[in-house]
């Protein structure tokens, strides 16, 4: 418990900062939304010059874009940019700390194994993303409830929220496994940076060729939101990918951390 404790409080800072960051952004979005819908055939005129692979490269639907479902499943992929980096930045953080610091002489010096060190650790992380997807939620719908004057689909809010928890665990999983392999790790901001932007950019690039290669093994390609939201539901395949990769990812990591000699320079 003392480490889950040291963990989750040396923790708070930094995920204060990206909640409140992905609720800016989120909240500057929907403000825009009204106008979007006022202007539509100025927006329609202005989109029109670029190739639709561009445009769904991008997440732009211009038959849905005008609704609030629409409207937020082409800023879908942006939060997802935001819980992604927040997400890496904190499992990446969490379990290189002892690298970083050059302290995991002192830390297996403690009556503690390093299979408790790692569980605790593990459920910090799964309990500030359980936390932050609650709270993000709770925040969108109410931002959306102001926003949605016609109304909107709760259902489709509720798969979305979904979505941005399983990616949240996928990339979670994903930092912890960076923490453990790497042998050094000088900047985790860096490497979370690189790691989101370069699966970010992949998926553009997929978007724009309409090409699926990779969709099923990229978090920001595997929960499309138009194709939940033309469907109604997350595909069982979107499912069980997420999940086998997070089990993957996770029981590496543990078996690493504990059998890993570690090298303290």
């Amino acid at each position: 418990m003392n480490v889950f404790r040291y963990e989750f409080r040396s923790s708070l800072k930094s995920m204060l900062y990206w909640f409140c960051t992905t609720i800016l952004i989120t909240l500057i979005f929907l403000l825009m939304f009204s106008s979007f819908k006022e202007e539509s055939k100025t927006v329609l005129a202005l989109f029109e010059g670029f190739p639709p692979e561009v445009l769904k490269s991008f997440g732009f639907d211009p038959v849905k874009f005008f609704e609030i479902e629409g409207y937020l499943s082409f800023l879908f992929m942006y939060i997802l940019i935001c819980v992604g980096l927040q997400s890496v930045n904190l499992s990446l953080g969490i379990f290189s700390k002892e690298k970083r610091f050059k302290n995991f002489d002192f830390i297996l010096t403690k009556p503690k194994k390093r299979s408790s060190i790692l569980g605790w650790k593990a459920l910090c992380v799964l309990a500030y993303i359980v936390l932050n997807t609650i709270l993000y939620t709770i925040a969108l719908i109410i931002m959306i409830s102001i926003v949605a004057k016609e109304g909107y689909d709760f259902n489709y809010i509720m798969l979305l929220s979904v979505a941005i928890l399983l990616t949240q665990l996928i990339l979670d999983s994903v930092g912890a496994f960076l923490g453990v392999i790497l042998p050094k790790v000088k900047s985790v901001s860096s490497i979370a940076t690189i790691l989101v932007l370069g699966l970010y950019i992949v998926q553009i690039v997929e978007n724009f060729l309409a090409s699926s290669t990779i969709k099923y093994i990229n978090p920001f390609g595997m929960y499309d939101s138009m194709e939940i939201l033309k469907s109604g539901s997350i595909s069982g395949v979107s499912y069980g990918v997420g999940i086998g990769m997070i089990i993957i990812f996770t029981g590496i990591s543990a078996l690493m951390y504990v059998k890993k000699d570690i090298h303290v320079s």
